[in-house]
């Protein structure tokens, strides 16, 4: 028995040193990372398609009241001496301040030289009755030229006072009338102005307007002037 009390001690001695008894504590395993949520993205929402918008035809104004004589014209004078002066005018409005003239309208007057015509007109230009002292009415046409201080440059009757259609169909006027020169002399001069042809070119419709004065010229020439002086 005195060996067993021995024994035991030394029996559990050894049971502790082989449990590892005072040894190192074992490390414990590191807790695992948690990564933070990550939201999904996001998608922007789809804008709504509008579609297309079809723009408001603009209104058209209602026609104003027609104007005498109203739309583009081409002019040729004839000197005595066979030499002419043409050009181009634009009937757009009734005549705004008529003194001699009824049923008359106006526009811009530009006299061409050799086809180039300016970009600014030279003056006004009208077409209308004239309303003579005697009480008698005259087809008629009157350039005033911003040179001459809107004074007259040409005044003209048509020589059977009404227009005709002797250039392609077109309206014709056809008569005399007094030029003003830049000294403020006066000659004589037979005149042509046709409605402009929407087919043949300005400088074609001239040469024809030219040449069908001059063949009116003797005739044209027995045309009574003194109705001329009151236009003045």
């Amino acid at each position: 028995m005195k060996h067993l009390r021995i024994a035991l001690p030394l029996t559990l001695t050894l049971l502790l040193a082989a449990c590892g008894g005072d040894g190192p504590t074992p490390t414990p395993p590191a807790p695992p990372v948690v990564q933070p949520p990550v939201d999904p993205p996001v998608t922007p929402p789809t804008p709504p398609v509008t579609p297309p918008v079809t723009p408001t035809p603009p209104v058209t104004p209602p026609p104003t009241a027609d104007v005498p004589y109203g739309g583009a014209w081409i002019w040729v004078v004839v000197f005595d001496d066979d030499s002419t002066a043409s050009g181009n005018l634009n009937i757009t409005q009734v005549e705004s301040e008529p003194v001699v003239y009824t049923n008359s309208g106006e526009g811009p007057c530009y006299q061409c030289d050799e086809g180039s015509c300016p970009t600014e007109p030279d003056g006004l230009s009208i077409i209308g009755t004239f309303n003579a002292d005697d009480g008698s009415e005259s087809l008629s046409a009157a350039f005033l030229d911003s040179d001459l201080s809107s004074t007259v440059r040409l005044i003209s009757i048509d020589a059977d006072n009404q227009l005709g259609t002797e250039i392609e169909g077109q309206e014709t006027f056809l008569g005399v009338g007094q030029w003003t020169e830049d000294d403020g002399s006066f000659a004589n001069v037979t005149v042509a102005i046709a409605r402009a042809s929407s087919t043949t070119s300005a400088d074609a419709f001239e040469a024809k307007l030219t040449q069908r004065l001059k063949a009116e010229q003797s005739d044209l020439e027995k045309v009574d002037r003194s109705r001329l002086q009151e236009l003045r």
